[in-house]
């Protein structure tokens, strides 16, 4: 099977849950949008049904049979900008039963519905894959564009380290112009952070969905084991009943420290363990965004 076929396989699979989530997320959109024509002109665009006719470009239209609109200031359109972390730290665990019951499968899934959530309001879309190198791709709205985005989603093949912040940095133009989301288990923390702050500073509306395993959480193994790094060639000999409780109160540091630090630039910051169902996890993030 292709890679193509693959990501054709999958986001048959994932249809429903997409389809919830993304009339989830919609409400928090529209609260992040700005109605209004400004006196300010921006761009022309090409016009969609539902756009104002009196914003067409007659003349343009006249002399090059292109539909065209002006758009002014407050009423460009919003960008959403989805980075999807697909370092080797998100492939855990390494052989779910579901495609979404991995960190990488959920954060994958939640990517896609806002993607499919901008598009279906007209937002052009920036998406971002950053794992051993970084690959992107921009999505106009349209007939085909929630496949487009699940093709270039689904075809994440996870490697190297999750350089959030170089990402964040490129795509800065477009940010400060609508939505920026993240989805990570953000262990690259002195990358992402410096990034989004600047984002946030510029007036940038910043989500941040931080993703992990029930196992990172509970530690929930008995027996000596070697573990191995995901992100290196480091392996360790250790025995999980003298260390599970270290370990655990280490994890819940490391997940409130991620929290805090992504509300104190101005995030609406997601916590979601994937044993938790997603679309309750995205209507409290929602809920966030809304309050701030």
């Amino acid at each position: 099977m292709t890679r193509i076929d693959r990501a054709r396989a999958l986001a048959g699979e994932l249809q429903i849950e997409v389809q919830g989530l993304v009339d989830a997320m919609i409400p928090g959109l529209h609260r992040a949008r700005q109605p209004g024509e400004g006196a300010e002109f921006s761009e022309f665009d090409e016009y969609r049904p539902g756009d104002d006719t009196r914003h067409l470009d007659w003349k343009r239209l006249a002399r090059t049979n292109e539909a065209v609109v002006r758009r002014h200031e407050s009423e460009r359109r919003t960008y959403g900008v989805i980075i999807l972390d697909e370092s080797e730290s998100m492939r855990f665990p390494p052989q779910p039963t579901n495609y979404s019951d991995s960190k990488l499968g959920r954060a994958t899934l939640l990517a896609l519905s806002a993607a499919v959530a901008h598009l279906s309001l007209g937002d052009r879309v920036i998406l971002c894959r950053v794992g051993e190198k970084m690959n992107r791709v921009r999505i106009d709205p349209g007939r085909d564009g929630a496949n487009e985005a699940a093709a270039f989603l689904l075809g994440s093949n996870p490697g190297g380290h999750g350089q959030i912040g170089p990402a964040v940095e490129q795509l800065s133009e477009y940010s400060v112009q609508g939505i920026s989301w993240v989805f990570s288990d953000f262990l690259e923390q002195d990358s992402w952070l410096p990034a989004l702050r600047r984002v946030a500073a510029g007036n940038g509306d910043v989500r941040t969905a931080w993703i992990a395993s029930p196992e990172e959480r509970d530690f929930p193994y008995r027996d000596p084991a070697r573990f191995l790094s995901l992100e290196g060639n480091e392996s360790l000999l250790v025995d999980p009943l003298a260390i599970g409780q270290t370990y655990r109160e280490a994890h819940a540091a490391f997940r409130a420290d991620v929290a805090r630090q992504a509300r104190a630039i101005g995030a609406a910051h997601l916590e979601h363990v994937i044993d938790e169902e997603p679309t309750m996890a995205v209507l409290r993030w929602v809920d966030e965004a809304h309050a701030r």
